[in-house]
């Protein structure tokens, strides 16, 4: 069992450092085409919908015909598959534009449907993916996926200020301990539905094999996706807050870095997971762990090393206050060689 938790942990942290890699880059005027802000109503709403989502997967679970709930949910899942892929493509494309150009789509329908030229690669590569999906349950190649969506959301979805994004790591932190230690429901979808929603690993060295198919629930542990993309959706805003607060108008008395001491808060907790299973002997909800290592960390270490006025600005810090300063009159909106310019928050 140890074995294949370890494994996974290592998965886990490397998945959030890769995101958290990615996204080490100050605010631009293209990231409204690229990423989806959650301000509080958005967190409220995620929150809510999460919760639904798994209240009605566990109803399905009980009272649906098992025969008919996995076709629906590799349907849906296939779609989940596209939209990552398009995203990742675009992400991947569009990650090096300068700090003030816009990108132009292709062309738009309303609201419905918006097409950039990164998604003719995107489609490409989707193609084989959902092919994949749709061939084989091996553990590895659902791995893979799992880790494909778990990406994409880190990358795509982004909170927008530390205080609502740490109310919503608590409001996690009730809802797993809940479901997992006072209901069947966690435990029920997470072993009932073979979609790639979860990392698995075969528990130890004797059985395994790299053929085996993820539907052979017993021979796997498990880390499901929320446990890597709610930690990982934090972490990768403190990136973002340490690129921005740089070049921020008011700099700060001492640089801002705490999102590598929660990328360590994380794995710590892991390895706490993990030993309270072993002691327990009963499944734990990870964010029990996670999130008090994390927000102890980073908070602790906000009060530790920066002064009051640091703090006030750290905390004002909103991404939806964010606008990009246009380059100086007389360069080429866009080009290359001219200068980034920093973020600056407007004034109310």
């Amino acid at each position: 069992m140890i074995f294949g938790f370890i494994f996974l942990g290592l998965i886990g942290i490397s998945l959030i450092g890769l995101a958290m890699h990615l996204s080490r880059r100050p605010i631009r005027c293209c990231d409204d085409a690229l990423h989806e802000r959650l301000t509080s109503t958005g967190m409220s709403r995620m929150f809510i919908l999460t919760t639904l989502m798994l209240l009605g997967l566990y109803l399905l679970i009980k009272v649906w015909s098992i025969r008919i709930l996995p076709l629906c949910m590799r349907l849906y899942f296939t779609y989940a598959l596209t939209d990552a892929s398009l995203g990742l493509t675009r992400f991947l494309m569009y990650r090096n534009l300068s700090i003030d150009m816009e990108l132009q789509p292709l062309f738009k329908v309303r609201r419905l449907l918006t097409v950039y030229k990164a998604d003719f690669i995107g489609i490409l590569i989707a193609i084989p993916i959902d092919l994949c999906y749709w061939s084989t349950d091996n553990w590895l190649i659902s791995n893979i996926l799992a880790a494909v969506v778990a990406l994409h959301l880190m990358l795509y979805i982004r909170f927008t200020s530390l205080g609502y994004s740490s109310i919503l790591l608590m409001a996690f932190f009730v809802y797993d301990v809940f479901f997992v230690f006072y209901t069947p429901v966690m435990t029920t979808v997470a072993t009932s539905i073979n979609i790639p929603i979860k990392l698995v690993w075969p528990r130890s060295l004797t059985n395994f094999t790299l053929l085996g198919s993820a539907q052979e629930k017993d021979r796997y542990s498990f880390l499901g996706l929320g446990d890597i993309v709610i930690p990982g959706l934090y972490l990768t805003l403190l990136v973002r807050m340490e690129e921005t607060l740089k070049i921020a108008p008011e700099s700060l008395s001492r640089p801002f870095c705490v999102a590598r001491r929660g990328l360590f808060a994380y794995g710590l907790a892991l390895v706490t997971t993990v030993s309270s299973l072993l002691f327990m002997k009963v499944a734990q909800p990870a964010l029990l762990y996670i999130v008090p290592a994390i927000l102890s960390t980073v908070y602790g270490s906000i009060w530790i090393k920066h002064t009051t006025a640091d703090r006030k600005a750290i905390f004002k810090y909103d991404e939806d206050r964010l606008s990009i300063r246009p380059f100086r009159q007389g360069t080429s909106s866009g080009s290359d060689s001219a200068p980034n310019r920093p973020a600056e928050s407007h004034q109310e």
